[in-house]
């Protein structure tokens, strides 16, 4: 199985990626969310365009996609009068934005049978929103979820995993896990304090654990969120094996950039036979 892996859009998104992708021989494209940019039209304007990728595909919703900037504030401050302003409305921007997506599939708790033949690889979306630290879009996912704290997510995805019938897992998520480091420089290390830190998911890491400990075998985990640049000199690792899992940050901010006056467009290809998975980062030169 090949699949095309997008981290964290935001803006960066043109007729030239869906063309590519369509005429491609991927099987599977999967986004890490945050489709908009910092204009609010991005989002229309990105989600419209995706809709035409006429290959099977997923996203997970990150914590920029049906949100406003109110909210935004409010969950990096956890100041809860921002957030309970910022949230109202937030069920009708989140329904728009997946009628706009058309065919490609939000995913968020949730399992999807993948693999060929059939059964024999699930693709397991995580916490919808996810940012690390606190729960973030409380609100949202406790009346869409009931899910309020930690705790309930991270046993709303073992239940999950107690459901499916495959052996083989992929994990799809906006955020990584925790557990995978605290330097800055790390997948999913804390870039924004000079200190470091783990700033990954507890209840993803605590899913695969549990997936792990009922004889699935969790394959990769694919998310994005923490952008590899984190100084102007530094990038981050943006792949790690660890307890023979692969773990993939594609978050490249900004994923088209131009060199030498050509364009290039960002994103992770991954293959998997078997039991066997590999991942190399691919550009896209743009004519």
């Amino acid at each position: 199985m090949k699949i095309a892996l997008f981290g964290d859009i935001h803006g960066f998104w043109n007729n030239f990626d869906v063309k590519s992708i369509n005429e491609s021989d991927y099987d599977l494209v999967l986004f890490t969310g945050d489709l908009k940019g910092f204009l609010p039209r991005d989002e229309k304007r990105v989600s419209k365009n995706i809709s035409q990728i006429k290959k099977k595909s997923f996203i997970v919703p990150g914590n920029w996609d049906s949100s406003n900037l109110l909210q935004l504030i409010g969950e990096i401050r956890q100041n809860q009068y921002l957030i309970r302003v910022g949230s109202f409305g937030q069920n009708k921007r989140f329904k728009q934005w997946e009628k706009t997506l058309g065919e490609i599939q939000v995913a968020g708790y949730s399992s999807h049978s993948i693999g060929e033949p059939q059964d024999s690889l699930c693709l397991i979306a995580g916490r919808p929103f996810s940012m690390g630290g606190n729960l973030s879009f409380s609100r949202f996912l406790k009346e869409n979820y009931n899910v309020s704290n930690m705790s309930d997510s991270e046993n709303k995805l073992k239940q999950i995993i107690d459901t499916i019938k495959e052996d083989k897992i992929i994990f799809l998520s906006h955020n990584g896990a925790s557990g995978l480091g605290v330097k800055q420089s790390d997948i999913y290390g804390c870039d924004f304090k000079k200190e470091g830190g783990d700033w990954g998911d507890v209840d993803l890491h605590n899913a695969i654990k549990y997936a792990t400990s009922k004889n699935k075998k969790v394959l990769g985990v694919f998310s994005g969120h923490m952008h590899h640049k984190i100084s102007k000199t530094d990038n981050r690792i943006w792949s790690l094996k660890k307890d023979n899992i692969l773990y993939i940050n594609a978050a490249k901010v900004p994923r088209i950039f131009k060199n030498n006056k050509e364009f290039f467009h960002h994103h992770v290809k991954i293959i998997i036979e078997g039991n066997e998975i590999q991942a190399e980062e691919i550009l896209w030169k743009r004519d």
